[in-house]
């Protein structure tokens, strides 16, 4: 375990399955989170926390977010949901392939995501993204 202060629950939402599990083993090797649940459909993902958010259960903490997915990529997602988000206190991750400049300028746009983080996922970044979020006031002290 790399921080005694997990994150309670993570949404992944990416349609790529291998990233899905490299995360999942993070998860397992490193304990940063208590709960995963895992999205390929980015709709199914928007109606999921929509849903937790109005019953004010199982809202997450944390989004891992996939840029380029199908019928809705990260940018339609967030142009959706990033006000809810932020209202909800739900830390976004961009985690990508793509190095892009235009992309990493384009997630600063949104309040929501605190980082635009490079695939693959690593202890570091997973430490910088637990950093984040214990920086925001976001993960429970």
């Amino acid at each position: 375990m790399i921080n005694p202060e997990k994150i309670e629950l993570a949404y992944i939402i990416d349609d790529d399955i291998t990233t899905i599990e490299l995360v999942k083993m993070n998860n397992d090797r490193f304990g940063f989170c208590e709960r995963l649940v895992t999205f390929t459909d980015p709709v199914l993902a928007n109606q999921t926390i929509n849903e937790a958010i109005d019953k004010g259960v199982d809202v997450p903490q944390m989004i891992l977010l996939d840029i380029n997915m199908p019928v809705m990529d990260a940018w339609d997602f967030l142009d959706k949901m990033n006000d809810v988000l932020v209202e909800s206190e739900v830390s976004v991750f961009i985690l990508s392939s793509s190095i892009n400049p235009e992309d990493m300028e384009k997630s600063k746009q949104y309040s929501s995501v605190l980082k635009y983080i490079l695939k693959p996922l690593s202890l570091d970044k997973i430490g910088t993204m637990l950093g984040l979020i214990q920086k925001s006031g976001k993960l429970n002290q």
